[in-house]
């Protein structure tokens, strides 16, 4: 039976699984060719992808870098049909053109940018602004770093407001630049355009100024790029500069933030890598605006709360003038601002105003010195008390030795109130005043001496 058993298998042997198979063994080899060949054909639709297989021409680097797909420029047709894929019903499709896309360099960005904008589908449109917002925020980061760290700016770097920029600050350091970039963001043309006339500047300054007064009457705020592209813009326009547009200037430096960030002390806008404020850089842009304002009474105010020195050559003018004392309260600023910023040279401006009798204001004191007088006092405030006490201050001298009711304020040095005199006091006592004074600068004469003798 083993014999008729072994007998029996002998003609029944089988030939190979290979011979058997051969079909379904060519069918899988085929398949895996194909996948080694083309790992993102799973799925497509019929001619997909001879699509996706655009011809790609190798050449030389493009002028954007080293392009990630191996140092090859992308002809347009083959951009075009890889923009076309982004809309493909097929997800693999969609996605092996997203990646194709996003691997250009910047070179490209212009006709992405073009085709997103030509687009009406709205995956394609949000695939190409995502393509399109990493490439400029590439650019923008290394130009920003080129910028800053850059010795000298070229006159090719594409931030060209630059030029006009530095003109108005007065400056080219790090400061300056950090404040340009403050606005890069909510006024990219003040960036990346040159301002060349004056016209041109006030032009622009108007649109500037009409923005801002939108933004306060809507939400009644303004932002830190408001007041330094508007300082910047009324700063180029000189004697171009209207009332109305210096009436809105006003409004806005007198405003938080900008009275905050114009003060190189207090400034809490960007700061460059050793600390620096930029406060400087608009207080600078800030003195040559006030060359050209005429509310001088505005700009003391604004100088004297952001602590500017610009004040100093307002204050200046106006106490030289001889009808000074026909606007009381300009002439107390300007006193103020004198005594808080003035130098000793400037000590003839106002001692000039030590003996004038003009009274400038009355006050009534608030509240009786003790609980059984019933009367209210009435102080006098002359311009020879404002003078006095500037003086001294000038002098580096405490106005409380002379000067009646004197108490330090923190944001001008002193106020009108703490001057005055009662109405009903002598004139000899201000006589007296004024010859004690002098005879202090005697026995300790600044340097120079700047003080006429008493007669």
């Amino acid at each position: 039976m083993i014999l008729m058993f072994d007998q029996g298998r002998q003609p029944s042997s089988r030939k190979p699984w290979t011979s058997v198979h051969c079909p379904l063994f060519q069918l899988l080899t085929t398949l895996g060719l194909l996948l080694a060949f083309e790992p993102f054909g799973i799925g497509q639709q019929p001619g997909e992808v001879a699509e996706s297989s655009s011809s790609i021409t190798p050449t030389k680097p493009t002028p954007g870098g080293e392009n990630p797909l191996g140092g090859v420029t992308v002809d347009r047709e083959t951009i075009e049909r890889l923009v076309d894929e982004l809309g493909s019903n097929r997800f693999l499709v969609r996605e092996n053109a997203h990646e194709r896309l996003d691997a250009l360099d910047e070179a490209y960005l212009p006709i992405l940018t073009e085709l997103q904008y030509k687009s009406t589908d709205p995956e394609v449109q949000a695939r190409l602004w995502s393509v399109v917002a990493r490439r400029k925020s590439e650019i923008l980061q290394r130009n920003n770093k080129e910028f800053i760290r850059a010795t000298e700016v070229d006159e090719n770097h594409p931030y060209r407001g630059w030029k006009s920029f530095s003109k108005a600050a007065g400056s080219q350091d790090r400061k300056a630049r950090f404040t340009l970039l403050a606005i890069l963001e909510e006024y990219p043309e003040l960036v990346n355009d040159e301002i060349v006339t004056k016209q041109d500047a006030f032009r622009i300054a108007t649109l500037v100024a009409s923005r801002i007064t939108e933004r306060l009457d809507v939400r009644g705020e303004v932002t830190d790029a408001d007041g330094i592209a508007l300082v910047y813009t009324a700063c180029l326009c000189e004697d171009a500069l209207d009332p109305q547009l210096e009436r809105t200037c006003h409004r806005v430096f007198m405003r938080f933030p900008f009275s905050r960030n114009i003060n190189p002390e207090f400034s809490i806008l960007d700061q460059d890598s050793q600390g620096g404020k930029i406060g400087s850089t608009l207080a600078s842009m800030y003195s040559k605006w006030v060359d050209f304002a005429k509310d001088d009474q505005r700009v003391l105010l604004t100088c004297l709360n952001a602590a500017i020195p610009a004040s100093r050559k307002v204050a200046k003018r106006i106490l030289e003038s001889k009808d000074a004392t026909n606007d009381p309260l300009t002439f107390e600023l300007a006193m103020q601002a004198m005594a808080r910023f003035g130098k000793i040279e400037d000590a003839e401006s106002v001692d000039r105003w030590l003996e004038d009798q003009t009274t400038i204001r009355d006050v009534q004191r608030i509240a009786p010195p003790n609980a059984f007088e019933t009367s209210f006092e009435i102080y006098e405030i002359r311009a020879c008390d404002l003078a006095l006490a500037s003086s001294m201050l000038l002098h580096g001298y405490s106005p409380a030795q002379l000067v009646p009711m004197f108490r330090s304020h923190p944001l001008r040095g002193y106020s009108t109130e703490s001057l005055g005199l009662p109405a009903k006091i002598q004139e000899a006592y201000r006589i007296d005043r004024l010859k004690q004074w002098r005879e202090i600068l005697r026995q300790q004469p600044p340097a120079p001496q700047t003080l006429k003798p008493s007669p």
